[in-house]
């Protein structure tokens, strides 16, 4: 175990809900910042979303939530807000992420608390960000939409569809710890706290980086592709005896040894697949001489044989398989804890060789009540 986690001895108050928020102190917290959850006496949203659980609780509070403590205000209520104040400017780190207008509405903005306490970092997470549709409110799969994200996702013959995990709320709380972090070193270097924004919108506008320059550069528009990738061929799921198997032939090195393994040679040598730029011209024709040898055996044989010659593979697995393999297991990004009946994943980077551990069970609703505020 770890003597000293790198935030360790920073104060964090989150004033969040949903998923971008949360999954931000949850980082945070992972790091050893001491993560305080502020809810209203309804609790978190996501408390509700989801399988539902034993403990008035659900996967979707659940997994965003651990090594944090909890406890409730009545936003409503003058005094239990002046203790919210209190225990704000007592902080070193404040992330909202509330619908536009609330926090200045109850005077914890960020311009209102940085006069009493300078030194704070005050994070704000917006949906779309400033402009016209700054007030608007916003979820993970709208910004897909918006972004042109779902545009270019799913089988061509079929409508747009949404990448199905939480995209954008996961990436917008990556960029937010950045950010935090970013801040903290900067007061460490001058002394001064400050203000961090990040919106939903900006993440999503940030994966788009690749097609949004293509389309710059060349007037190109992305189309959707299914399970194939831009720019490379092959880079793409095969059909094989008993399920799919994705290749990508980064280089022409990579294509010429995966010609080999499909016993193939003659194409490495074909001025129409030889090269990169001569493969994408020729890729329709391309793949569908894979396919016809790539389904004449099962994925093992072909896994063995693309290893054997460092050609990048894998399988498309299932929840149930990913969480089993091998290789997963060894990663102990999927952690236990005996005060939790729940598995839950942890965060994907170690310190000095080692992943922080699973220490703390997600807070039940105002749970640390009487702890935070009797200090």
């Amino acid at each position: 175990m770890f003597e000293t986690l790198p935030l360790t001895g920073i104060k964090v108050v989150e004033l969040g809900s949903s998923i971008s928020g949360p999954s931000c102190t949850e980082a945070l917290a992972f790091m050893g910042a001491d993560v305080i959850k502020v809810e209203g006496p309804e609790g978190d949203a996501t408390r509700a979303w989801g399988t539902k659980l034993d403990w008035n609780s659900a996967v979707g509070y659940e997994c965003v939530n651990r090594e944090k403590r909890s406890v409730t205000v009545d936003f409503g209520n003058a005094e239990q807000l002046e203790m919210l104040m209190h225990l704000i400017v007592s902080a070193d780190v404040v992330l909202q992420n509330f619908r536009a207008g609330v926090v200045k509405k109850f005077g914890i903005d960020a311009e209102t608390v940085l006069k009493k306490n300078p030194q704070l970092i005050y994070c704000n997470v917006n949906a779309y960000g400033d402009g016209p549709m700054s007030s608007r409110p916003g979820y993970d799969p709208l910004m897909q939409a918006f972004s042109g994200i779902m545009s270019i996702t799913g089988e061509a013959e079929r409508s747009p569809s949404r990448v199905g995990v939480s995209l954008i709320d996961i990436g917008t709380g990556m960029w937010s710890t950045i950010g935090i972090i970013a801040a903290l070193y900067r007061r460490h270097t001058t002394g001064k706290g400050g203000v961090v924004d990040t919106a939903l919108l900006d993440t999503a506008l940030n994966w788009m980086k690749l097609p949004i320059t293509e389309y710059l550069a060349s007037g190109y528009m992305p189309q959707r592709m299914g399970n194939r990738g831009p720019a490379l061929v092959p880079n793409q799921g095969f059909e094989t005896a008993d399920g799919v198997l994705m290749v990508t032939a980064g280089t022409d090195g990579q294509f010429k040894n995966f010609c080999k393994a499909l016993d193939r040679n003659e194409w490495s040598e074909d001025e129409r697949f030889e090269k990169a730029q001569a493969r994408n011209a020729n890729a329709d024709l391309l793949i569908v001489e894979i396919a016809e040898v790539m389904k004449t055996q099962p994925r093992a044989y072909w896994i063995e044989k693309f290893d054997a010659l460092n050609i990048p593979n894998s399988p498309v697995q299932t929840i149930d398989e990913v969480v089993v393999h091998p290789q997963v297991v060894a990663s102990q990004m999927i952690q236990s804890n005996e005060s939790s009946p729940l598995k839950l994943v942890g965060l994907p980077i170690k310190f000095d060789g080692q992943r922080p551990g699973f220490m703390r069970r997600p807070p039940h609703l105002g749970e640390h009540n009487d702890e935070v505020f009797g200090q």
